[in-house]
């Protein structure tokens, strides 16, 4: 009986203790499953974001998405969205109640916890199945294969931008566009541009209209990849409509447009007609009113000239305000008449003009009434004039020449600076941005892009503008001719070609396929024939006659060999030969080395097997670019011979290159490069043939930005091997180091401090220095010997990813040590527990600029206990502190303190930004003594401080320079004011006041803000948002203010938007109630209230007059306003009936 009877009892204990136990775990673990649902909560949103992000991108390719995606997302957005057990769960994370389980903030029983921690489980279980289910998907969401479209029919019109050059032009666009018969509007003349449309795509045909590229920037902005893939203009035009009709609201520009024997709609694929026109817009910009008409555009609008009013203003700011000089307003008014109302006239001539003398003003007038400029295109000849003008007042002839030169690219060209530089290399670099910065100025360029060092980069130039510098150009004494980009076949005839008159040629992006044997051109400069594409052979003799020419570019042909007259170019400076195939002929570039003047010479991407010895003969050659020659070789003894090289561009040609003494003869040496005195620039790719490889940058700009890494540096090394291994490649370029002003350090493994660099060479000159991932680094300076000069002139130094880095110093240090250091960076130095020490900190006097990230057990970052008195500067006999003047802590857990000890007041008096984010066991940012110092503050940013009590221990003084102030995701039992106690705090230059997720917050600021000074004068943008608790803006604090509000005292005077959203509790914006009328909002523009349920009153003024400039009231319903909210039944019904028709919901 009991061998039956205890298997028995065995399985009943079981079944009856196992549950048991199970169901207290979920009481005893529900926080901890509470956590882990958050977790995974958040991995299944960005996964949910991830792939809906691919989702989007593939329906704009027009690609079908998968069947199983569709479904995936769908059970996902309804299990995140409509899941009562996952909104309650989430709602206790947010600390809301949650009926579901029994549960509000002050009472949660045993049973409610243990439903909690079973509810976490089990979803934990159903968001892992998602996860794997995603996982399981492929990259790819959707089928690649090209939709099934119709043969295009054009019925409507797309996307379309507006241009309007005053208030009256624009209106009328606008009510043209607004109108539903409307398809598509036609400006002729002059005019400017403004988007107002969900989508906005422009592009810009010209007088030689390219289909293929007009499809393409439309594809390109809309998503569509695929239409790349497809050659016939009809298909893609297909193609294209149906992209384009998936869009709500579009408009399409197609900006300056010629000819009018092209129907541009149809051909290029923009619906169009009655079935689209709601959806649709189209915009068509010309000099001609001829070109709308064959368009058939049913609205066709002049922009006309300015008036006389708008003329003045524009003039004015253009050249400066002359108020002060009234013989100089009168000579201006005259100028502004003889402009005529053209915006563009206006513009060059007034910023020509500004801050020059009145002689300078007076001769304009004349030449303005004296100029009789003939038309073009139409135009009217006081345009030119003034342009002319502009040009005549540059003065600097270099600046001159620069302005025409550029007038030899094509019309729209995004002209490249390396194309300008055609005489001299690093000197006049810096001057070339200067001249261009100086006819940016004047409007007779335009900016098109940036390099990451703020420097330009491209530029354009306005079309009238190339016109007028054309017509300049191509009188006798400059003798430019210029046929770019204008469909040319042939070689120009011989008559427009006079030998006495062509000094530049301009013939790039044509079709030239044949050249004559021997054009006399014996006084020619330049001579461009890049991307003539069809050009395969240029004749031998083809360069016998043109001795005179000093620059010549053969880029982008389709040219195999160089003709043996290339030796009579014996004065050429510059030679461009970029992406032509020599691959079968490189022979041929021996002809090269003829040419002993040549200064610039390019060989990008030339497919050259090896560069031919006579190279090395150039001994006056500056600039040298060997990039993308995947297979090159370079023999020994050609590049050290180039001695006045200054720039070697090597990227993407992955030379073997030879070092230390085993060498076979047939390779380069890098001792070769190191031997260049004069080289500043350098891009190489380096190996050799033990499969060591070394990555160099020198000679570029570090960014402008704040951008942790430097993407960009003077010279950077990186060692995919150990540092003893790569000892051989260091020896080679450490000459270059000693002459670095930038150097990067990336993957050097081995490197346990710059001491192993710093020994031999010192970098007596190095203002920049990065350094990562080289996870051996424990100091970045130790105790060992380094020489006097190491560091003295270092003024930016970035830290990242040192993974073992223990302190940045180590040991006494060297007078002059980061003496002049204003920016130190440091990020993800996870060992790293202080930064400075008190004698360390002394030698910081120009520190300026602190950033520190994700340094996960840093402590402190300034350890100010003891100041060593040894440290002093000897010469200065002080203490010199540095002056911060901004300072981002950023995601570091275990900070404990900014300032452990006392922190020196002189530095803080410059601090005017500081960002504290994720710095969970900080308690406070200052002390009360600190207060007096921050008169600068301007910006103050607080965010995910969980441990952080108070701002201040106790708040004692005014802030006086604060300009913006966020306080953000605080926890509840920490804040309950932000001022304790009240206190008569005045921020005259806050800006922008943001708090956002402080659950417990009460009662944000003392109303005598409001009633002191015109209490927050500046601010300008006010937003409270996410506060479950805030009862009221401004509080009642027991201030009287006595005497009245003056007009001088309005408070919140400047202020423009106001947004409260999301405060359930909110009673009322300030106390007390009857204090309402000192809010008369004389600039709030934007009022935004959502979901404030127990606000009952609009923080309006109850006087007759609505705030003069308010022009929207955003809520999140129509009934809130009309049926929630409470009017008086006085003057509150008719403030009511004119507040209406602004209220929006949004």
């Amino acid at each position: 009986m009991e061998s039956l009877i205890g298997p028995v009892v065995e399985v009943f204990t079981s079944l009856a203790i196992t549950p048991s136990i199970r169901q207290i775990g979920y009481c005893i673990h529900h926080k901890k499953n509470m956590e882990k649902f958050k977790i995974k909560m958040e991995d299944l949103n960005n996964m949910k974001t991830d792939i809906q992000t691919r989702v989007i991108a593939a329906e704009k390719n027009l690609e079908s998405i998968r069947k199983v995606i569709k479904a995936w997302l769908r059970r996902v957005d309804k299990e995140i969205n409509q899941d009562e057990t996952t909104i309650g769960l989430m709602k206790l994370f947010n600390g809301e109640d949650a009926e579901i389980f029994n549960h509000n903030q002050c009472w949660c029983s045993g049973h409610s916890r243990r439903k909690i921690g079973r509810a976490a489980e089990k979803k934990i279980e159903t968001i892992d199945e998602f996860l794997n289910e995603a996982k399981s998907f492929s990259h790819d969401v959707s089928h690649h294969s090209p939709p099934d479209v119709k043969p295009f029919t054009p019925k409507g019109t797309e996307d379309i931008a507006d241009l309007a050059s005053r208030e009256s032009t624009m209106n009328q666009v606008m009510t043209a566009l607004k109108d539903e018969g409307t398809y598509s509007v036609g400006i002729y003349g002059m005019g400017g541009k403004q988007k107002l449309f969900n989508v906005v795509i422009m592009t810009t045909v010209t007088h030689n209209p390219d289909l293929k590229r007009i499809q393409d920037e439309i594809a390109q902005k809309l998503g569509l990849l695929q239409l790349r893939q497809l050659d016939d203009t009809s298909t893609r035009a297909a193609l294209l409509s149906e992209r384009l009709k998936q869009e709500k609201r579009i408009l399409v520009i197609f900006d300056d447009v010629w000819t009018n024997d092209l129907d541009i709609l149809a051909d290029v694929g923009i619906p169009y007609g009655k079935n689209h026109h709601k959806v649709c817009k189209v915009v068509i910009t010309t000099r001609s009113l001829k070109v709308c008409n064959s368009l058939l555009s049913p609205k066709n609008i002049e922009v006309g000239v300015l008036t006389e009013e708008d003329s003045w203003l524009l003039f004015k700011k253009s050249a400066g305000n002359m108020d002060d000089s009234p013989a100089l307003q009168t000579v201006a008014e005259e100028i502004v008449k003889e402009c005529g109302g053209l915006p563009l006239a206006l513009v060059t001539l007034g910023r020509a003009l500004r801050n020059k003398d009145k002689l300078v003003w007076d001769d304009t007038v004349l030449q303005l009434r004296s100029s009789n400029f003939t038309y073009i295109n139409g135009m009217n000849s006081k345009v030119f004039s003034s342009i002319r003008l502009s040009y005549d007042h540059l003065g600097n002839e270099i600046i001159k020449r620069c302005f025409l030169f550029c007038s030899l690219f094509h019309e729209d060209c995004q002209i490249n600076i390396d194309k300008l530089m055609i005489h001299t290399i690093k000197q006049v670099r810096g001057r070339l941005q200067t001249v261009l910065d100086k006819l940016i100025a004047s409007c007779l360029l335009l900016l098109d892009a940036k390099k990451h060092d703020g420097t330009i980069y491209t530029v354009k130039m306005h079309d009238i503008v190339r016109d007028v510098a054309i017509k300049i150009a191509s009188d006798e004494d400059n003798g430019f001719f210029v046929l770019a980009d204008v469909g040319l076949k042939d070689w120009p005839e011989r008559r427009l070609l006079s030998a006495a008159k062509c000094l530049r040629l301009s013939l790039m992006e044509n079709k030239i396929s044949c050249l004559p044997d021997n054009p006399e051109l014996p006084h020619l400069l330049s001579l461009s024939l890049e991307k003539n594409r069809s050009l395969q052979k240029i004749p031998d003799k083809f360069f016998q006659s043109m001795i005179a020419l000093v620059a010549l570019d053969l880029s982008h042909t389709g040219i195999s060999s160089l003709p043996s007259s290339l030796s009579f170019l014996v004065n050429l400076l510059s030679l461009h030969l970029d992406c032509c195939n020599f691959y079968n002929n490189h022979t041929s570039l021996s002809v090269i080395g003829k040419l002993k003047k040549l200064e610039i010479l390019s060989f990008v991407n030339c497919y050259i097997l090896r560069l031919p010895e006579e190279i090395g003969g150039l001994s006056n050659l500056k600039s040298l670019n060997l990039s993308d020659n995947h297979e090159l070789t370079i023999p020994p003894n050609v590049i050290s011979r180039l001695s006045h090289l200054e720039e070697l561009y090597m990227k993407g040609s992955s030379c073997q290159w030879e070092v230390g003494q085993t060498r076979n003869g047939s390779n380069a040496s890098l001792d070769e490069i190191a031997s260049l005195t004069c080289l500043n620039t350098l891009h190489l790719d380096a190996r050799n043939n033990k499969m060591v490889s070394l990555s160099i940058s020198m000679g570029c700009s570090w960014p402008s930005n704040r951008d942790y890494v430097p993407y960009y540096c003077n010279i950077s090394l990186h060692f995919d091997c150990y540092l003893s291994t790569s000892k051989l490649f260091y020896n080679s370029i450490k000459v270059l180091l000693a002459r670095l002003d930038n150097l990067m350090l990336v993957s050097c493994t081995g490197l346990s401090s710059m001491g192993q660099l710093v020994t031999d060479v010192g970098f007596p000159h190095m203002a920049s220095l990065f350094v990562g991932e080289c996870h051996q680094m424990e100091y970045l300076v130790s105790m060992e010997k380094i020489p006097v000069i190491t560091f003295t002139t270092l003024e930016k130094l970035y830290l990242r990813s040192l993974s073992n880095l223990k302190s940045i110093l180590h040991g006494s240090t060297p007078s002059g040590f980061f003496n002049k250091l204003n920016l130190l960076q440091l990020q993800k130095c996870k060992e790293l527990d202080s930064i400075f020490h008190s004698d360390v900190f002394v030698k910081l006097k120009n520190l300026r600029v602190l950033r520190v990230e994700e340094c996960r057990k840093l402590k402190e970052v300034f350890y100010l206990e003891v100041v060593d008195r040894r440290s002093v500067d000897e010469d200065a006999h002080v203490v010199t502190y540095p002056r911060l003047e901004e300072m981002y802590l950023i995601e570091l857990p275990e900070l404990m303190t900014i300032w452990k000890g006392v922190c020196p007041a002189e530095s803080l008096q410059m601090l005017k930004v500081l960002e504290v984010e994720a710095c969970y066991e900080l308690k406070h940012l200052f002390s009360p003594a600190m207060l007096l110092s921050l008169q600068k503050l301007e910006k103050l940013k607080i965010s995910r401080c969980s441990g952080m009590v108070t701002i201040v221990e106790s708040l004692r003084h005014d802030e006086q320079d604060l300009a913006f102030l966020e306080i953000d995701q605080i926890p509840p039992h920490y804040l309950r004011n932000t001022c304790q106690p009240p206190t008569e705090i005045v921020f005259p230059n806050l800006r922008e006041l943001i708090v956002d997720r402080c659950h417990s917050m009460e009662h944000l600021l003392p109303i005598r803000l409001l009633l002191v000074h015109g209490g927050l004068p500046k601010l300008n943008f006010f937003c409270v948002s996410y506060c479950n608790q805030m009862e009221v803006i401004f509080y009642e604090d027991g201030y009287k203010k006595t005497g009245g509000i003056s007009n001088a005292d309005v408070p919140l005077s400047h202020l423009t938007q106001l947004h409260l959203v999301r405060l359930p509790k909110l009673l009322t914006f300030q106390q007390p109630l009857e204090q309402s009328r000192i809010l008369v909002w004389p600039t709030l523009e934007v009022l935004k209230v959502d979901r404030c349920k127990n606000l009952k009153r609009l923080p309006l003024s109850n006087q007759n007059n609505i705030p003069p400039k308010l022009k929207v009231i955003l809520g999140d319903s129509r009934g809130w306003f009309d049926e929630e909210l409470q009017w008086d039944e006085d003057n509150d019904k008719s403030l009511k009936a004119r507040l209406q028709p602004l209220f929006k919901v949004y």
